[in-house]
């Protein structure tokens, strides 16, 4: 009976022997010191936003404007900033219909933009009768967000974010998104994106208003030290159907 007893307690230990082991192997890695080079500690930066405009056919560009982005702009802030004007974008509207399967709750994955893919060739293409904002017309709104390492501030990736759409006011009449990532491959694993999107209602159209939210997923990894933190930048982009348009971001 004494050996019996003996066995089960010799079990019990070596069973909690190892999986004390095996979840000491599961820990996450701990990060390296401050100023490792490749270290991300801070929130990413606003990068840049370029607006581009383009001719009756939806392709030839007539024109395009470059400018530092914030944590918010809209067309008629980055407006200002260039000696024009613009309206506001507005964002909010009752939702009309997803163009996704993600929710805000619960983004899906979506599948990182080929080269190829963030062309305006899958929107429908109207003539436009000025810049922003008109009655009619096309524009493409790209927006970048920078993440840099701690202490050296070292370049580790920019998230980008762009919508193509074309409008005939009110309306929407064609929007293409895509998301991607340009990653410093030694210190960033670069998962794809992720997010959603609908239509909602703007001056009376179902389809007068677009937004989109793409976010990055990334793993911050070190040699040597392994992969011990994600970086999740994102940015959401509002459309409307007079040219208008709104950006917020963070991560």
């Amino acid at each position: 009976m004494k050996t019996r007893w003996f066995a089960v307690l010799l079990a019990l230990v070596t069973m909690v022997t190892l999986v004390g082991i095996s979840s000491a192997g599961a820990k996450k890695p701990k990060p390296p010191p401050p100023g490792t080079h490749g270290i991300v500690t801070k929130p990413g930066t606003p990068g840049m936003i370029t607006i581009t405009h383009y001719a009756p056919d939806g392709v030839t560009v007539v024109g395009t404007d470059r400018v530092r982005a914030t944590a918010s702009d809209t067309s008629a802030s980055v407006a200002a900033r260039l000696g024009t004007t613009a309206p506001d974008a507005v964002k909010v509207g009752s939702v009309t219909a997803w163009d996704d399967t993600g929710r805000p709750d619960a983004p899906a994955v979506q599948a990182e933009s080929a080269p190829a893919a963030r062309s305006t060739a899958s929107a429908k293409r109207l003539a436009r009768a000025a810049d922003c904002c008109s009655s009619s017309g096309c524009d493409s709104v790209e927006v970048t967000r920078d993440i840099s390492g701690d202490v050296f501030g070292d370049w580790i990736g920019t998230f980008h974010h762009r919508v193509y759409w074309c409008w005939s006011y009110p309306r929407i009449t064609g929007v293409s998104v895509a998301c991607w990532s340009n990653v410093d491959g030694s210190f960033v694993n670069d998962n794809g994106c992720d997010g959603w999107g609908n239509y909602y209602s703007w001056a009376g159209s179902g389809r007068g208003g677009h937004v989109s939210f793409r976010g990055g997923d990334w793993d911050n990894c070190v040699f040597r030290w392994g992969c011990f933190g994600n970086i999740y930048p994102w940015i959401e982009i509002w459309v409307n159907g007079n040219g208008a348009w709104a950006q917020d971001q963070g991560g």
